[in-house]
């Protein structure tokens, strides 16, 4: 495989790839919005239903949980069958659970429509739809996935003013009946999300590449390039593709569950990736971030509002939050791709300085300081959030994007569900959010340092296994020329 950095190539196909960022816009905009409009659906299902807060609150631990906890099986799945079967699949599966939802008598059967089945469809289409980006951008990737990502924000807007108006022209029921309607067209803009524009094969699942590889006699090593050789970016994680893909040709020749089945779970599973130190760091560190992740977004209206501001001012800060998180993806997006940022290196300031603004943020107490403070909360989380996931293939490699970020929505998900109620027990207990806040910029900052150890360990543990790549490579460079 030659090498590949980003000075040299490869090109990016225009009309190919940002086709596919188009339609990554709109299904991130569907998914998002829905998402993040659901509290306007909170208020009428306790009215409706005649329930309490706490099991219609369940619906949003659901949500969360299952769209992060499958990031794994999303993963395998995205190797095994590409990224638009999945999202079609999912548009259909939330969909389907849209409709249900329109017949349930009470809120426990929402748990399983509208929470289970609507989010596990979103899960289907939401990373498929990242991972598919990625891939198909080279040169621009950063900048590609911060657009796609704005889709998130715009919709966001979108949906809490439409579900508004929605409820009170059809209500409740003919809300998420047209929900539904809606939630369908993602398996329409599904049908761009190829993975490889480059490639001929790019339509066909890896079952399908694999059967079409070839059987070699020589016993060749997968070659990636090099930190040294990509100005900037971080060597690729050395897996044994030969033996997936032979895993993944058998699946497909016997076509029997349980071959599928084995190259799903190798695939989820791949012990050689989950025992590498930086992955573990990295794995560590989303861990430890989501523990504070959710306390700006969650209570800082709370917080405010204990400091006398009314709630329209409340209102305000948090959709300042979500118009600077929105313009900082594309900003972000372009920094991200030029090449004199280590990208890596730039997650870790970002997370730095987002912990230390939040940590002091508890002393900001005029609405003036409070808009300056989430400005700033905004403009960084959202530039991570576009980095961050352009960052993994710099260091894993375009091969295991969809892995890598399976598992780190995994241990996302597993913090994420805890991490209000954290907050909201630290409040009880002491009787204001100073605390709070204090120790979600203080989770951030620890989640630097760890992402910061991946690079160290790298540079460190790591020199002997450039040697022997170099070598490979030398090799590899010698068997073509003689070849020709």
């Amino acid at each position: 495989m030659p090498v590949i950095n980003r000075k040299t190539g490869p090109r990016d196909h225009a009309v190919e790839s940002w086709l596919v960022v188009l339609s990554a816009f709109f299904v991130f905009l569907i998914v998002d919005g829905l998402i993040f409009s659901f509290g306007i659906l909170l208020v009428e299902i306790v009215e409706q239903f005649q329930t309490e807060r706490a099991p219609a609150g369940v619906v949003i631990s659901i949500q969360f949980g299952i769209l992060n906890f499958i990031g794994p099986l999303t993963g395998a799945l995205v190797e095994l069958y590409g990224c638009r079967i999945l999202v079609i699949i999912g548009a259909t599966i939330s969909c389907v659970g849209f409709v249900f939802s329109y017949f349930v008598t009470n809120v426990y059967h929402l748990w399983i429509t509208y929470g289970i089945l609507g989010r596990l469809g979103f899960g289907l289409m939401y990373m498929p739809t990242a991972v598919c980006v990625l891939t198909n951008l080279k040169k621009h990737r950063t900048l590609g996935i911060g657009v796609a990502k704005c889709g998130s924000g715009l919709g966001t807007i979108i949906f809490n003013q439409l579900t508004r108006l929605l409820i009170q022209h059809v209500g409740l029921r003919g809300t998420i009946l047209i929900e539904a309607g809606i939630v369908l067209h993602g398996a329409v803009f599904g049908l761009f999300l190829v993975l490889d524009t480059s490639s001929k094969d790019n339509d066909m699942s890896l079952f399908e590449l694999a059967s079409k590889s070839d059987q070699s006699d020589v016993d060749e090593d997968v070659l990636y390039p090099l930190p040294e050789e990509r100005e900037g970016d971080l060597g690729d994680f050395r897996m044994d593709e030969k033996s997936l893909k032979e895993t993944k040709k058998s699946a497909f020749e016997n076509k029997s569950m349980k071959s599928v089945f084995k190259g799903i779970f190798k695939s989820m599973f791949d012990w050689k990736l989950m025992s590498d130190v930086r992955l573990i760091l990295i794995l560590l560190s989303s861990f430890i971030k989501y523990f504070g992740y959710g306390i700006p977004f969650n209570l800082l209206p709370d917080q405010v509002i204990e400091n006398g501001m009314t709630k329209k001012d409340a209102s305000w800060l948090m959709s300042t939050i979500g118009i600077a998180n929105t313009a900082s993806r594309i900003v972000f997006g372009w920094i991200g791709d030029l090449k004199c940022v280590n990208r890596l290196h730039l997650c870790v300031i970002l997370l730095f300085l987002t912990g230390a603004i939040t940590a002091l943020s508890p002393f900001l107490t005029t609405f003036a300081t409070k808009m300056i403070y989430v400005c700033m909360f905004g403009t960084l989380i959202g530039g991570f959030n576009v980095i961050f996931n352009v960052a993994l293939p710099d260091i894993f490699g375009d091969k295991l994007i969809a892995r890598t970020n399976g598992l780190v929505m995994f241990t996302c998900g597993i913090a994420g569900c805890v991490s209000t109620p954290i907050g909201g027990f630290m409040f009880d207990y002491t009787g204001n959010y100073t605390l709070s806040f204090i120790f979600s910029g203080a989770v951030f900052i620890i989640s630097g340092l760890l992402l910061g150890l991946s690079k160290v360990y790298e540079i460190i543990y790591m020199k002997e296994d450039r040697k022997i790549q170099k070598t490979n490579i030398k090799i590899n460079t010698l068997k073509t020329n003689l070849n020709k």
